[in-house]
């Protein structure tokens, strides 16, 4: 999303360079990569003395094979970013979802969004519905299967209240799309139980059930948030 109502170009920008890479070549008419990106990285790509691009093109054979081989479109969703412009000497990081080099681009977070158990990971429900028009502007009234969607605490707590608040806000905001008539086809929390979060290890716990990794057994405990959700399953409100 733009920082200001000014930067609207370039959080567009941003959502190709962070989505349509992906997802450009099997949604969208055209097929192929963004061509805003794919110019773009070129461009930079020849700045650098490179003789060929970064992003290589797509052959036609390639286009016509990848394009339109999808049954839904996946969608995995934890939180939002803002977008501006890197400042004159502002220092940046290729970690993920920090910068965008090629467009001179940094990502922030509003200081008012809550954090959970890792600062990138701030809570923006409304971003998952945007997220979603997005995806119904760019390739049409297609299916949309929210695969991951998820909470991060850091204490092995059983009384998530942050969590069963996280779910509830973004299932909100799912709910309005479907209202919208975007085709939502399904949803799925990120994650049953705790496990091995990448980098992070054990010390950040998604799950709705919590693992005991003391314990030889590994023995599983449901949390307030499974009960939540158990109970918006088996009474389909929220």
């Amino acid at each position: 999303m733009p920082l200001t109502e000014d930067l609207e170009d370039l959080a567009e920008i941003a959502r190709e360079y962070f989505t349509g890479r992906y997802t450009h070549a099997i949604f969208s008419k055209e097929g192929g990569w963004p061509k805003v990106i794919e110019e773009q990285v070129a461009k930079v790509s020849k700045e650098q003395g490179f003789n060929e691009s970064r992003l290589p093109p797509f052959t036609e054979e390639e286009v016509n094979l990848i394009r339109g081989s999808y049954d839904f479109f996946g969608m995995n969703h934890y939180t939002s970013k803002l977008v501006r412009y890197t400042k004159p000497g502002e220092k940046t990081t290729s970690a993920l979802f920090t910068s965008i080099y090629e467009f001179n681009a940094t990502l922030v977070t509003d200081p008012t969004w809550k954090r959970g158990q890792t600062d990138y990971m701030v809570t923006y429900p409304q971003g998952i519905r945007a997220q979603m028009e997005w995806v119904r502007k760019q390739y049409g009234d297609i299916e949309i299967l929210i695969t991951e969607n998820g909470y991060a605490t850091g204490e092995p707590i059983i009384d998530d209240d942050e969590r069963v608040d996280y779910v509830k806000s973004y299932l909100n905001e799912v709910l309005l799309a479907i209202q919208e008539g975007i085709k939502v086809i399904g949803y799925s929390y990120w994650s049953l139980m705790d496990n091995f979060e990448w980098g992070s290890g054990y010390s950040s716990k998604f799950g709705i059930y919590q693992v005991d990794f003391e314990d030889p057994e590994r023995t599983r405990t449901a949390r307030k948030s499974a009960r939540y959700i158990a109970d918006i399953i088996k009474n389909r409100v929220l």
